[in-house]
């Protein structure tokens, strides 16, 4: 988004329940390899302990992963995706269920080339860097307690071409009627070497 010129105009927040899913009348004892998107076998990881033989293979994506099984057709081979993969790919479900936490919830932002600005609008995303200078974030994020705004997330992500520098992701609630908004967003485009405004959308995780 950040290189591509995407603006976030929304966002969803669903609930992922993750299975374990493999060929008719597949059992547990016939598993050797089980294959899903990194993050689909991190959430799965106290359920994975139970049988230290089985394979854990990371794949491009859940669903992939269920139609990579349902192509091979052998019973040693297993995937963890949603129920839904299993339907669209014929498969069965050996074990429902098996992600960590009962409520494990995904966001997924909806992005356009265009902002899109709505009255309902309550939350707000930016990308900056500093310079590697000490109390340089320490200053940026100090703007948000001094105009009395709340930052839901921060997340640093290293760049690829500087080692040891990183741009921050930064989610904060907002009023697109509050002119201190417009004061932080002015100080933390001047006070840091890189800025981009990501866009403003409503509030959906807190329903």
């Amino acid at each position: 988004m950040r290189k591509y010129g995407f603006y976030i105009v929304g966002e969803e927040c669903i609930k992922i329940d993750q299975n374990l899913i493999g060929i008719k009348d597949t059992k547990l004892e016939d598993i050797k390899e089980i294959y899903s998107h990194p993050q689909g076998i991190g959430q799965c990881s106290e359920f994975l302990k139970q049988n230290s033989t089985w394979k854990l293979i990371p794949f491009n994506n859940t669903a992939t992963s269920a139609e990579l099984v349902r192509k091979l057709q052998d019973k040693t081979k297993a995937a963890i995706a949603s129920k839904k993969a299993a339907s669209i790919y014929g498969l069965e479900i050996i074990s429902p269920c098996i992600n960590d936490i009962a409520n494990n919830y995904t966001r997924f932002v909806v992005i356009s080339n265009q902002i899109h600005i709505e009255e309902e609008s309550n939350k707000m995303s930016v990308v900056f860097s500093v310079e590697h200078e000490a109390g340089k974030l320490y200053k940026v994020l100090g703007y948000f307690a001094k105009n009395n705004i709340n930052m839901t997330k921060i997340e640093s992500r290293p760049m690829k071409n500087a080692s040891w520098r990183y741009f921050f992701y930064i989610d904060f609630e907002c009023s697109i009627y509050n002119a201190k908004v417009y004061d932080l967003l002015e100080l933390i485009e001047h006070n840091t070497a890189y800025f981009k405004f990501m866009g403003v959308y409503k509030n959906k995780l807190n329903r």
